[in-house]
């Protein structure tokens, strides 16, 4: 890396090299027999063989939220185990709050996590809280932890080439519940009628996807699932590639939201292609699968398309934009979501 990257700020997902130049090639400098994947750009959890078990573990932050972040961070953490065919079991919270916060602004993201982590069956087993001088907002960091069996984990790098790729559920869930809450005011200005953001904001319900992916996993019909949060379903798909070693294609036209989701993202400007989407899953499945996947699907009433195909190998994988068959562009590094980007022109 030249040295001149140092001195670069950032504000979302750091570039894939430089995370993997800046922070994975260090912290992965020790990697025991027992961890089956550590931390790895794409990888939804680090899977860990205890011998008896596979013990899956993912951590991670809720920062481009404030309304909800409690229930937010169950659900965003827990989707990370259940694409990988892991049921989350236990959970961790921590909660770092802006200096001078009030006791029942506190009370108001335990309760909303407590609720969601036992609505899904999960037990918090500990974590931290504190008042943070200078931060502006709370943070609220989730870790969910589950084990499952040998041969019953479906990370993303094992995307093969042929695999339909599909999307399970409607994009940018979690990106339209956001805008329709915290940045309320704005699309008000931009002339968004309240009771689009009066649905929009219900969306909130719809982000977990713990009992859908553990459904799908049982039935062994996937090679690979992912969960694609910051970045969109485009980030998403770029992990698939980057993670399987495979260039990927992707139909823009195929993926697939609510109106609500159009109403706002044409309002304020955003792609909700590239638009956080816990809510949503992807799936990468055999083309002799196809059939029974869709029934599955199909009887669980999952709205779903078929987005993309896994291509060749390629040790420098790229997502390749097709619109209406044609090549629109190509994705070679995670890219920003347009949730940072609305919280950067806010700011």
């Amino acid at each position: 890396m030249a040295e001149g990257y140092f001195l670069q700020i950032w504000t979302g997902k750091l570039p894939t090299e430089v995370l993997s130049e800046i922070v994975l090639d260090r912290v992965n400098s020790l990697r025991r027999p027992s961890t089956l994947i550590g931390g790895e750009v794409g990888e939804d959890s680090a899977l860990i063989d205890l011998g008896h078990c596979i013990l899956a573990v993912h951590s991670d932050p809720v920062t481009e939220a404030r309304f909800h972040s409690g229930s937010i961070a169950v659900d965003v953490s827990s989707n990370d185990l259940a694409v990988s065919g892991v049921r989350p079991r236990w959970f961790i919270l921590d909660i770092l709050m802006p200096g001078g916060s009030l006791y029942s602004s506190l009370s108001s993201i335990v309760e909303s996590a407590s609720r969601e982590a036992e609505r899904l069956g999960i037990e918090i087993v500990g974590g931290h809280t504190e008042s943070t001088p200078g931060l502006k907002s709370p943070i609220i960091i989730g870790t969910s932890l589950g084990c499952t069996c040998r041969g019953c984990v479906y990370p993303t790098r094992n995307a093969r080439e042929g695999d339909i790729i599909y999307q399970i559920n409607p994009a940018a869930i979690e990106g339209t519940a956001i805008i329709s809450t915290d940045f309320r005011d704005l699309a008000l200005d931009r002339g968004v009628d309240e009771k689009v953001l009066e649905r929009g904001s219900e969306f909130i319900k719809r982000i977990s996807v713990v009992n859908e992916a553990i459904s799908i996993s049982e039935l062994g019909l996937v090679d690979a699932m992912h969960d694609p949060t910051e970045g969109g379903v485009i980030g998403g798909l770029y992990e698939i590639a980057f993670a399987s070693r495979h260039n990927v294609e992707v139909y823009l036209e195929k993926i697939f939201v609510e109106d609500e989701t159009i109403m706002l993202s044409k309002a304020l400007g955003v792609d909700y292609t590239r638009l956080i989407s816990s809510g949503t899953i992807i799936a990468s499945v055999p083309p002799y699968n196809k059939r029974d996947f869709e029934n599955h699907l199909e009887s669980l009433r999952l709205r779903y398309d078929a987005i993309g195909r896994v291509l060749n190998k390629n040790e420098n994988p790229t997502l390749i934009i097709l619109k209406g068959g044609k090549h629109i562009g190509d994705i070679s590094s995670s890219p920003k979501d347009e949730i940072s980007r609305l919280w950067e022109e806010k700011i």
